[in-house]
């Protein structure tokens, strides 16, 4: 699995909520950017599917935007059932676990090396999708020099020495109900 998400620069991820969890599509899309699997119905949304069967019916059905105009596409396509069948369970490549990140940021265990790449993916993601659907609010809330994610992130990677923990926590917590508002569940 891994080599053909490789090769086709496009990953199934598990996307982890407070009333949300499951599977969608990140990588890169027709334009080249970093994208999440686009929700045909409501526009601004993704699509969340319960399971990984669920994503590759989708994926089988070809309606995959913005990554079905790529050439890469067409053979991760034809190959992603049988890549997934090959998988002893329910695995991805990768995984943004807003949960676990928040909980990691108000208990001060954010710095811990694992849970720091965590928190990492979820602001990165953050900024493909908010970049993804043009939103500037959040772009501005994570690259703004002062703001309470941008210190956290600086704070993670060894940056800084130290953050204002309640801001990142409320600005986090902001981030993660953002992102409930942007998912559509299959």
């Amino acid at each position: 699995m891994a080599e053909l998400c490789g090769y086709a620069k496009i990953w199934p991820v598990f996307i982890a909520l407070n009333d949300v969890e499951g599977f969608s599509l990140w990588g890169e899309g027709d334009a080249g950017e970093d994208r999440f699997l686009a929700d045909e119905g409501q526009q601004g949304a993704i699509s969340v599917y319960v399971s990984l069967q669920g994503l590759a019916e989708r994926i089988e059905s070809g309606q995959v935007k913005p990554f079905c105009d790529r050439d890469a596409f067409q053979q991760f396509r034809s190959a992603f059932r049988p890549a997934l069948d090959e998988l002893p369970g329910e695995e991805t490549v990768a995984e943004f676990d807003f949960v676990a990140a928040q909980s990691w940021i108000s208990s001060g265990l954010a710095r811990d090396s694992s849970r720091a790449g965590a928190i990492i993916d979820c602001l990165d993601a953050s900024l493909d999708l908010a970049r993804q659907f043009g939103d500037d609010r959040i772009i501005s809330l994570l690259n703004e020099p002062t703001g309470p994610l941008r210190e956290l992130f600086d704070y993670l990677w060894g940056d800084r020495d130290e953050i204002f923990t309640p801001a990142a926590v409320s600005a986090f917590h902001d981030l993660l109900t953002w992102w409930q508002a942007k998912i559509r569940r299959f």
